[in-house]
């Protein structure tokens, strides 16, 4: 209905003006991008998530705090269900949201967590853009997971996810 639009328009407003205004607080934006990644999971919101540019605003919440494990791994929960949707992955694409994990994944190789949501949106995006898959190729996509792997030997959910990451990439047939 037009009121729930209205209700959570102004909701989101709302949430987007605090991520403004508190940006130097770590729990204020681990938060938020919380709310951003349980929104995400409802199909119907993700419409209305990049009309209010909450890809950009999570990569800068990323940027803002790169060493708050809790932000990074709750934006890249978020990235995770909006990359679920393939209408998305051109926006995730422009954004730069590949990088901006990888980046990530290199200062947070304690987090179990978060490498399991960042393998799983880097396998949508791979899954859906061949341009991605040869650009990580071309960033040696395939070392650096293999050096997050090796950050969680024992972990064979890690293992597994990496591994269709790298096999997925490595579809191309080049190295």
């Amino acid at each position: 209905s037009e009121n729930q639009e209205f209700v959570m328009k102004t909701f989101m407003d709302r949430i987007l003006q605090l991520l403004e205004a508190r940006a130097d607080t770590d729990s204020i934006a681990q938060r938020i991008c919380s709310i951003f990644a349980n929104l995400s999971v409802n199909e119907s919101l993700r419409d209305g998530l990049i009309e209010i540019q909450v890809i950009d605003k999570l990569v800068q919440a990323m940027d803002d705090h790169p060493y708050c494990e809790a932000t990074q791994t709750n934006a890249c929960e978020a990235f995770k269900y909006l990359s679920a949707s393939s209408s998305l992955i051109a926006s995730l694409i422009s954004a730069k949201v590949d990088e901006k994990i990888f980046e990530a994944l290199e200062l947070h190789c304690i987090s179990a967590t978060f490498q399991h949501e960042a393998y799983a949106v880097i396998l949508n995006l791979v899954k859906h853009s061949h341009e991605i898959k040869v650009k990580l190729l071309r960033q040696d996509a395939v070392e650096r997971i293999t050096r997050g792997l090796l950050c969680f030997p024992n972990d064979k959910e890690i293992q597994k996810e990496g591994l269709e990451v790298i096999n997925c990439i490595s579809s191309l047939g080049v190295f």
